[in-house]
């Protein structure tokens, strides 16, 4: 018998973190489809000087809250700068 092709992954306590934050990204980039079609762009459109539209994916990731993977609580996200996000969880 042989090992499973996964055999050699190990898991890591910080891996469902990594599930959250794209999981988190994904909801916002959805969620910012609609907004930017009023406004005349889209995702495909975004370029790292355009400040529309990450503002736009910002905000959005700013208001996204869910039952996250990583600790199985509601994890929402709070402003601390005009650049950063950090993750909140509420126990």
């Amino acid at each position: 018998m042989s090992a499973p092709k996964w055999a050699d992954y190990v898991w890591h306590s910080d891996n469902p973190f990594g599930y959250d934050a794209a999981y988190a990204v994904a909801v916002a980039l959805d969620k910012a489809v609609p907004i930017l079609k009023k406004r005349g762009k889209r995702l495909e459109d975004f370029t790292y000087d355009d400040d529309e539209i990450g503002r736009v994916i910002f905000e959005l990731l700013n208001e996204t809250k869910f039952t996250g993977v990583s600790v199985g609580k509601y994890i929402y996200f709070y402003r601390t700068s005009d650049i950063s996000l950090l993750p909140w969880q509420r126990f």
